[in-house]
């Protein structure tokens, strides 16, 4: 299991420039909050996987009083409030979690691309929840958010 702890998060911080995160983050947040959008009117059961994780507060992300503070909002969360709300940095590299994944479950969780962001692919694991992007797939920092918020995604 990866845990991103606020250690981990904060040296993915420093790895990942300020003017990057600014720059690409908000692009980063549209991507992904269009394509749970767009998921959701053909009833994603990821969402639904996913989301009731997070109401049922099953694996608990650690390190995060704000996701406790946040807890009773939880339930009702928007796509657009839990984008916002997982977004994080973390410091592995994009390549490290899709390995994470494909060594742990195999087919289960498939990265697809769902398009292009600075030349980079992002990345949405199926069945996790889980979106990626990094301008080097193979070097940290990577932006992510996932679905399960404030939970662990499935297989994490």
């Amino acid at each position: 299991m990866i845990k991103i702890t606020n250690q981990i998060r904060e040296a993915g911080y420093r790895a990942l420039q300020l003017d990057q995160i600014d720059q690409f983050a908000p692009a980063f947040k549209q991507i992904v909050l269009q394509h749970i959008l767009a998921a959701g009117e053909a009833g994603d059961p990821d969402w639904i996987l996913c989301r009731s994780r997070a109401t049922a507060r099953e694996r608990w992300i650690e390190d995060e009083s704000e996701a406790r503070r946040a807890a009773a909002a939880d339930d009702a969360a928007t796509p657009a409030e839990v984008v916002e709300r997982s977004l994080q940095i973390a410091s592995l590299a994009v390549d490290e979690i899709v390995g994470f994944y494909l060594t742990r479950a195999g087919d289960e969780y498939l990265p697809i691309e769902l398009t292009s962001l600075d030349g980079a692919p992002v990345l949405y694991i199926q069945h996790a929840g889980v979106y990626l992007w990094s301008p080097n797939s193979t070097e940290p920092a990577t932006l992510m958010c996932w679905l399960s918020w404030p939970s662990y995604p499935p297989g994490w």
